[in-house]
């Protein structure tokens, strides 16, 4: 139900002047709303046409296509509560939190740019805002008995190169930030902390640069 509101369009018209005669409406009026014509061709939002020939005194037109604004409206509201169920989001004091509704087991998120059939698909950027003291920005899977993987992983290339991964820390004025990869830790063995190089690549470990004022 919900998907079928997004498909129809809203639209501005004039009334006929004979039908704007007939309801006493001012032809230059221009009002905003939905075409029957076309919410009639939504399969969920079909029931609220009506197609019957009209008569009201001089004025006469076969197969009328009528809304049922009302019954339309409530269709609305269901489906929005039917979508909040699933999907929440809210935005208070500047921050803004969206989840998959709480159950007994949760749904997948998904944030992806829409696939291009002739050129580069769109970016996805998750960057915290310029100031004195930027905000952390932080990836990591839920608190659970058994916790499934972070993966980060570039595209395969199916005509050249596949993408590359890159892990970079900020530089400062005098001290660059480090780039650090621990493993995690368990009560009978720790994880393995591992950087490899997949079909026959060079693993490149750079030494750390110490700067010391001559005193």
């Amino acid at each position: 139900m919900y998907e079928g509101f997004t498909r129809v369009p809203l639209a501005s018209y004039k009334y006929s002047e004979a039908w704007a005669s007939l309801r006493g409406i001012d032809r230059g009026h221009s009002a905003r709303g939905v075409i029957a014509q076309e919410l009639h061709h939504v399969d969920s939002l079909g029931i609220h046409v009506g197609v019957s020939n009209y008569e009201d005194g001089a004025f006469s037109l076969d197969q009328m296509f009528k809304v049922d604004k009302q019954g339309l409206v409530l269709d609305l509201i269901g489906a929005l509560q039917a979508k909040h169920m699933c999907y929440t989001s809210s935005c208070s004091d500047g921050s803004l939190t969206a989840r998959t509704a709480t159950s007994w087991a949760s749904e997948t998120a998904d944030l992806k740019t829409g696939i291009s059939s002739d050129g580069n698909s769109g970016s996805v950027y998750m960057i915290t805002g310029a100031a004195r003291a930027s905000g952390a920005c932080t990836l990591n899977t839920g608190h659970a008995c058994r916790v499934n993987n972070l993966v980060c992983s570039s595209g395969t290339g199916t005509g050249g190169l596949g993408g590359r991964m890159c892990f970079a820390a900020g530089g400062g004025k005098y001290h660059g930030a480090a780039t650090l990869a621990f493993a995690g830790v368990g009560s009978l063995a720790g994880g393995t902390a591992r950087i490899e190089a997949g079909g026959g690549g060079v693993v490149v470990l750079s030494a750390v640069i110490r700067w010391q004022r001559d005193v």
